[in-house]
């Protein structure tokens, strides 16, 4: 059994497992420009949970949330602010989890508020925002230059 079809099971058992807990699953492997998020949940309506699934077969190289570093959380925010958009979900509140599997253990490890949002950096939220829809209006004006965007 390879890694791909390993972290497939593995997400398969976070399914199963976040479906008792009574989340209502709204999207799985969702790929973005920035990247891929696992599985999108809510666990009620007015809160969208991001979820990272990582699954280890022991813990020789480490905890598995422990692959979850700064470039990763990075790009799952990133992922996220794109779905968000995408999908005009600006009154609802955010959390990133991530779900461990221990594959020889048989256990699951949910961490809830794995890592933060940082809406409360206004730089990082109007940067984001800002150059997200500057490269739309580039690309349906057919122009794919840098530069003005001829606003």
């Amino acid at each position: 059994m390879n890694n791909v079809e390993k972290g497939k099971i593995g997400e398969d058992i976070a399914v199963e497992f976040l479906k008792k807990k009574g989340a209502t699953i709204k999207e799985r492997n969702f790929r973005g420009r920035f990247g891929e998020i696992d599985i999108i949940a809510f666990f009620d309506t007015t809160e969208i949970v991001f979820i990272e699934v990582k699954s280890r077969s022991d813990c020789r190289y480490g905890f598995p949330a422990e692959a979850v570093g700064k470039t990763k959380q990075s790009k799952i925010r990133k992922t996220a602010q794109e779905y968000i958009m995408k999908k005009n979900l600006y009154r609802v509140s955010v959390r990133f989890d991530v779900v461990e599997i221990y594959m020889n253990d048989k256990k699951i490890r949910h961490i809830v508020d794995a890592f933060w949002w940082r809406c409360w950096d206004d730089k990082f939220y109007k940067f984001e925002k800002y150059n997200w829809n500057r490269q739309l209006r580039y690309k349906s004006r057919g122009r794919y230059r840098k530069g003005n965007a001829g606003v």
